[in-house]
């Protein structure tokens, strides 16, 4: 099998890579706390799986970051993780300890979608 094969075949045409767990959106509101350096960040998650979430931050611009230890806060959430990585979506956090699939489920019903709160 080819370098390039071996490579694609990692990602379904979707884009999306081979994950551990499934990635689900949600609009939920919070705070990511840079634990080592004092600051916070207000914005909100978009993307949830049992094992992280991408939080997209309110400012205009993203500041460049990775392999800090973070604390997300929302209404009823509170999770210790290690910022992965940063891109134009926002901050990639892997959570320290995976949400068990009724937690992820209650926050997945209490946070649909932005595209679907419209009424």
């Amino acid at each position: 099998m080819s370098i390039f094969r071996k490579l694609t075949s990692k990602f379904k045409r979707d884009g999306s890579g081979s994950r551990r767990h499934i990635r689900h959106e949600c609009f939920m509101p919070a705070r990511l706390y840079f634990l080592d350096h004092g600051f916070h960040i207000d914005g909100f998650i978009n993307e949830i799986s049992q094992g992280g979430a991408r939080f997209r931050s309110e400012q205009n611009f993203i500041m460049q970051r990775s392999n800090e230890i973070v604390r997300i806060c929302t209404d009823g959430f509170d999770y210790d993780g290690i910022l992965r990585n940063t891109s134009v979506d926002g901050y990639g956090i892997q959570l320290r300890q995976p949400l068990d699939e009724a937690a992820l489920a209650a926050i997945l019903i209490e946070n649909p979608p932005r595209r679907q709160i419209a009424a």
